[in-house]
């Protein structure tokens, strides 16, 4: 994720299909609920990056009826890392 997200980081934000995410991470066998793959990989990440890294993100959701479809990624630097 932090790769993903670094690359856009001038940006500021990146949009992804879920299955692209999934497929970018290796990982499109698992998790075949959206839900889990949120909790186990995205806030874990979000939380990771913010304690560890020089980036930091929030995200949206972007729903096609009930499902979840893409997600916006809003990437920040995260200052707190970099000042230590």
């Amino acid at each position: 994720i932090y790769e993903l997200l670094k690359q856009y980081e001038t940006i500021g934000k990146r949009k992804m299909n879920v299955e692209e995410i999934k497929e970018m991470l290796d990982i499109k066998d698992k998790y075949s609920l959206y839900a889990n793959l949120k909790q186990r990989v995205i806030i874990k990440a979000q939380m990771d990056l913010e304690a560890f890294t020089d980036i930091k993100f929030t995200f949206e959701e972007i729903k096609r009826g009930k499902s979840v479809e893409e997600i916006v990624f809003y990437i920040f630097k995260n200052a707190d890392v970099i000042d230590k």
